[in-house]
């Protein structure tokens, strides 16, 4: 079971209280002799106002056919089943920035991730994913990267004009030490740590970037040489830009708790070996909500017949999917199209959200021909932020314009020899201190696809190589390179950083506009006036869910999806932005023991 057990964390969230929905049903249905039948998924006990909310939601709209909204419906399918759901996508295509690609290489094919590629089982959002992929009958579908693979292994940076291998299990002692003295990557890191331990804690700040708190804490070095790479590589963002406190809560908060980043890793550890040692138990330290939230999620699988191991919820690991990412958003989309109480429109963009004060409803209005696209009891946006901004009136949410996005280009690369890399692994990023002589393309990072995900492609075994290229680094350019261009840039990089000039049997190039949110700094604080004001009773019948908000990745849009209908399933007020209700964070060492037959 999982048991969140509190300890000393810090003080616990605030939640606010919000006014009870008062939404009639915008559309009456057509007239029947039956009673409709209200009913949760889990049949959970609800009070009288909770099920008074349940039964009022007989419509609910989703914004958005990426991910976040089309795993929106789908667990409105199962948690309010008497719920008409209506889902809205401005493209005729559904999925958003996943997308693969299919290619014929004359002997077989090769599958071109354009967006997402991976997905990781670590907590706490790793298990919402397989879970879902569960449920949509996919596990046949996975693709595990073995935790001993070269993929697993070996990660590299690239700096000042070479890759440099990353330290990671099983490196030995004197393999670590050796790197950390001889590499120019790691110069000054070995310092600033041991500086960090005796380094006391700063004065308090509302936020800082996390450029600014690992140099205040650890040095430059760390910062521009390693932290840098790593933001490109997830966030393709400036490190000097984006928020600590969002992105690195545990650092954030462990500085203020005990004194410095180290120490709060130490003193957590020895919590856990204490814990072990006393009742043999397997624990995590979590923010209390991630805690929850597994409880949760484990106690929904076991009611439909799955039985999670220990090791499902704490064994590392990555994952590809047969037929690439897609495969999970086409199977949610199916899904979708084979339940009456599901409509789909694509090609309709909203043009306007408004509150009817009325009833406490939500009105949309169509973009393109301004007519009405209904009524609903409620609405769920997965919009990018500035989009949903720009669709409400400007007296609210206008925090959600700050929010900036950055724009990539993704070029997929397919060589029929095997054998073209210097070196085996994942693949490497690049740090904000390469020299310019060395990236004048503005490369994030390269991921070797045929080590990161083999087993994808039918075509013969070859060397698939991923370039991202643009970020931060192209923040207020007039205009991007062309995909021509951008391919051209792609085998330039290759040749110079890895040797290799051979020409590639297939290629492709997707300039992915305004794809990755930025959390830079005073990102938590404009989140927590957005909460304030959808909880306004105005807006009480809109929820957000999405990259913009609870996290970039593919696990923390799966998550945050959930965990609006979830709490719409229990007559809940939810705007999808609670967890920015407090400045501080409680946290909880979450214990997993093995499920007893």
């Amino acid at each position: 079971m999982l048991y969140p057990c509190s300890e000393n964390g810090l003080v616990s969230l605030l939640r606010p209280l919000y006014l009870a929905l008062r939404c009639r049903r915008p559309y009456v249905p057509a007239a029947s002799g039956r009673a409709r039948v209200y009913s949760t998924s889990v049949n959970e006990q609800l009070t009288a106002g909770e099920l008074a909310q349940v039964q009022r939601l007989e419509s609910i709209a989703v914004l958005g056919g990426g991910i976040t909204g089309l795993a929106s419906a789908y667990y409105l399918t199962k948690e309010l089943p008497h719920s008409r759901v209506v889902l809205f996508e401005a493209d005729e295509g559904l999925g958003g920035w996943i997308q693969s690609k299919t290619v014929d290489v004359g002997n077989g094919s090769v599958v071109f991730e354009q967006g997402p590629r991976t997905l990781r089982t670590a907590l706490p959002n790793g298990p919402v994913t397989r879970s879902l992929i569960s449920q949509l009958g996919l596990e046949d579908k996975i693709v595990m990267t073995p935790e001993d693979s070269v993929a697993s292994r070996n990660r590299y940076i690239y700096y000042p004009d070479r890759l440099v291998r990353l330290p990671m299990p099983p490196t030995s002692v004197w393999e670590l030490l050796k790197t950390l003295a001889t590499e120019p990557l790691f110069e000054g890191v070995p310092m600033g740590a041991i500086k960090e331990l005796l380094r006391p804690k700063g004065q308090w700040k509302i936020d800082e970037s996390i450029g600014s708190f690992f140099s205040r804490r650890f040095g430059p070095e760390l910062v521009n040489n390693i932290l840098s790479a790593l933001c490109h590589g997830i966030y393709a963002g400036d490190v000097w830009k984006l928020s600590a406190k969002s992105l690195f809560p545990f650092a954030w908060h462990g500085e203020e708790k005990y004194g410095g980043v180290l120490m709060a890793r130490y003193k957590t550890w020895a919590l856990e070996a204490q814990a072990q040692e006393r009742d043999g138990s397997r624990g995590v330290i979590l923010q209390k909500a991630d805690g929850e939230m597994m409880q949760g999620l484990r106690s929904d699988m076991e009611k439909v017949g799955q039985k999670p191991s220990m090791d499902f919820w704490l064994t590392p690991g990555v994952y590809a999917l047969k037929g690439g990412l897609e495969t999970l958003t086409k199977a949610l989309e199916s899904a979708l199209r084979e339940n009456e109480n599901v409509r789909i429109e694509t090609g309709v963009a909203v043009g306007a959200i408004e509150p009817d004060v009325a009833t406490g409803c939500i009105r949309l209005t169509s973009r393109d021909s301004n007519k009405p696209l209904g009524t609903y009891n409620h609405v769920i946006s997965t919009l990018p932020a500035p989009t949903l901004h720009a669709l409400t009136p400007p007296t609210i949410l206008s925090t959600l314009a700050l929010t900036p996005y950055v724009t990539v280009m993704v070029i997929n690369l397919f060589y029929s020899d095997p054998n073209l890399l210097p070196v085996q692994g994942f693949g490497y990023l690049l740090p904000n201190s390469i020299p310019y002589a060395q990236n004048p393309e503005r490369c994030l990072g390269v991921i070797f696809d045929s080590h990161a995900s083999p087993g994808l492609d039918t075509a013969p075994p070859g060397t698939k190589i991923t370039v991202m290229l643009g970020g931060h680094w192209w923040d207020g350019w007039p205009s991007y390179p062309s995909c021509a261009d951008g391919i051209a840039m792609a085998k330039t990089l290759l040749a110079r950083h890895l040797c290799l000039n051979a020409q590639p049997a297939a290629y492709h190039a997707t300039l992915q506009r305004d794809c990755i949110p930025q959390y830079t700094v005073g990102h938590h604080m404009r989140m927590q006036k957005a909460l304030w004001e959808l909880g306004a009773d105005a807006w009480s019948a809109l929820s957000v869910a999405g990259s913009a908000f609870n996290g970039v990745g593919v696990n923390d849009c799966v998550r945050g999806a959930r965990d609006v209908v979830k709490a719409l399933g229990k007559g809940k007020p939810v705007t999808g932005l609670e967890g920015y209700a407090s400045d501080e964070t409680t946290w909880v060492r979450t214990v997993f023991r093995e499920q007893r037959e």
